[in-house]
């Protein structure tokens, strides 16, 4: 499965997001779009605030909202990375690359980088968990 796939934490239920004009799969992470108050797949600009939720269920284009579950602050997720995994790597925090992947590598600091890693799944996947709030005091 593309995407977040949540492997652990509890079930916390699901709620319905305003979306337009958006095709969603499975494991897609979403992220608020407050101009235009809908939401939209993430990218490398999400920060912890706008994260709206991880889709649970597929949308269409013509689809009007789609369920998502929010992440907590200790569920932990399996996603794919955009470079070669390393456990060395192991509480480094990372920007997303899209809605389906991290950019893993050197620790980032930025705010956008909402990822944790934990631990590593093969080669290509990092588990770990979203960040829920950030140090903005460096």
């Amino acid at each position: 499965m593309a995407g977040f796939n949540r492997v652990k934490g509890g079930d916390k239920g699901f709620e319905p997001v305003t979306i337009s004009s958006l095709a969603v799969a499975v494991g897609d992470l979403l992220m608020w779009d407050y101009e235009n108050e809908k939401a939209i797949l993430a990218t490398s600009s999400a920060t912890p605030e706008r994260i709206a939720g991880v889709a649970v269920a597929a949308a269409v284009s013509g689809d009007t909202s789609v369920l998502v579950q929010k992440p907590e602050e200790y569920d932990e997720y399996i996603v794919d990375a955009t470079n070669a995994v390393a456990a060395t790597d192991n509480y480094h925090r990372y920007a997303l690359t899209d809605e389906n992947a991290v950019a893993n590598g050197a620790d980032d600091t930025a705010d956008t980088a909402i990822f944790q890693q934990l631990g590593v799944v093969g080669t290509t996947q990092v588990r770990g968990r979203f960040v829920t709030r950030q140090d903005r005091a460096a």
